[in-house]
């Protein structure tokens, strides 16, 4: 660390402190150089990570030129802007990408999107239960979707009872 400095003041609690004394004694350096150099290294790895991760967010078109600036304290390079430029005309609308993931959540279930019927209200899915024989709907948003999706299970509101949640139910 060359240049200026600034002295900073810590309040710590005394175990931290402890923990510090029984390391800097059996490492035999001082506690400042300690932790100064554990600092400056930990320091430097954040803001590194920290970078990388907002250059991320402004390639893949996340956040903006301004805001990248604002973060950043610096316009972004020309390299960055041309592959964000790239990445932005490769991309899909918001709105493919979410029936693309409407599309997967269903086919991961052995389910067509096409068989789900959706209301002005809200989404539905008919079904029969095998154990009562009742048809019923279920809704398709929201955490119960979620845990039908994640368990495979789906619990009907007629009887109870819970199945497997399988195409040949619909």
């Amino acid at each position: 660390m060359v240049g200026e400095t600034v002295q900073v003041n810590f309040r710590w609690p005394k175990g931290l402190v402890e923990d510090l004394e029984f390391v800097a004694k059996n490492l035999k350096v001082q506690k400042g150089d300690w932790v100064r150099m554990t600092l400056s290294k930990t320091l430097t790895i954040e803001k590194d990570n920290l970078e990388a991760h907002i250059i991320r967010r402004y390639v893949k078109g996340y956040i903006s030129e301004e805001d990248f600036f604002e973060k950043m304290g610096r316009s972004p390079e020309k390299q960055l802007m041309d592959i964000r430029s790239r990445n932005l005309e490769n991309t899909p609308s918001p709105v493919e990408s979410l029936k693309a993931t409407r599309k997967y959540m269903f086919e991961s279930i052995g389910l067509n999107p096409d068989d789900v019927k959706e209301s002005e209200e809200e989404p539905t899915m008919h079904f029969a239960c095998p154990h009562c024989l009742k048809e019923s709907e279920i809704p398709i948003t929201g955490d119960y979707f979620k845990e039908i999706i994640k368990n495979k299970k789906v619990i009907c509101p007629e009887c109870k009872m819970s199945f497997d949640f399988v195409k040949k139910y619909i």
